[in-house]
């Protein structure tokens, strides 16, 4: 049995974003929207029995509702890792306004339900890449759930939602400025390294190793563990040594509060 998985990327142009002064904007409760057609790819690569179906679609709608005349704070920055700029704060109003929401894929995200923050630099350029999560746990599992953010041509975008079934983690390889999702299923595991090109998130590698009975590419019984890089099988080594570069306990994305 072939297995399909589904994953929403940005893939977000020409998004111009206006929001009105408080001054004229009719009540608090009221909101402005920028609207940007959504653009759909669908790319399949298929290596064998084994097939992976990736869609990529994105609209974004960016949304700030019932503005509160007190501003809090500015949130605690310490989850900024090595090789953010000092003072980059583009942010700064991501972490501190609960009201602000973005549409990603045709769903609307509230940033509201995000209490936890990370600071990745995928662009290797020293301007951050914001990761929001539902909790602190690297580990997401259940109805938890992470976002990222990114300011490109000075507009903020979702690049990416990210949860899974039996649960998925997020990591990142600051070395190389890559991305790693690590998902899980009862005896398999799927997991996608992504890079950051022109303001969109794009698969450069995808890594599945499967054990016995677990394999879509076998017709029967399978009776050893598979492993694939790009949908290819390979040794278990080989997988190992590719597999390490990306998803090691040391590149786990960690999460600090946010101080609203």
């Amino acid at each position: 049995m072939m297995q399909r998985k589904y994953i929403k990327m940005a893939i977000i142009t020409g998004l111009s974003l206006a929001m009105w002064g408080l001054a004229g904007c009719g009540s608090a409760g009221g909101a402005d929207q920028v609207k940007e057609e959504a653009t759909e790819i669908v790319v399949e690569a298929t290596s064998g029995s084994h097939t992976q179906t990736v869609t990529e679609t994105s609209e974004a709608v960016v949304t700030e509702a019932g503005a509160d005349e007190t501003k809090p704070a500015p949130a605690d920055k310490e989850g900024a890792g090595q090789g953010v700029k000092e003072g980059a704060s583009w942010y700064d109003d991501i972490l501190t306004d609960s009201q602000l929401a973005y549409e990603f894929g045709g769903e609307t995200y509230s940033l509201g339900n995000y209490d936890y923050y990370a600071l990745i630099d995928l662009a290797g350029d020293g301007n951050p890449e914001l990761v929001l999560s539902t909790t602190d746990e690297s580990f997401l599992i259940m109805d938890n759930q992470a976002i990222i953010l990114a300011q490109v041509d000075g507009e903020v975008r979702i690049l990416g939602v990210y949860d899974y079934g039996g649960g998925c983690s997020l990591y990142y390889n600051e070395t190389e400025s890559k991305l790693g999702w690590y998902t899980r299923l009862s005896g398999q595991s799927n997991s996608y390294v992504y890079t950051l090109e022109d303001g969109a998130l794009k698969e450069i590698e995808s890594l599945d190793s499967y054990q016995p009975f677990h394999d879509p590419g076998t017709e029967g019984l399978n009776k050893e563990n598979k492993f694939y890089i790009n949908g290819a099988e390979v040794s278990e080594k080989e997988f190992q040594k590719e597999y390490s570069k990306y998803f090691s306990d040391d590149e786990v994305l960690t999460y600090e509060p946010i101080n609203r």
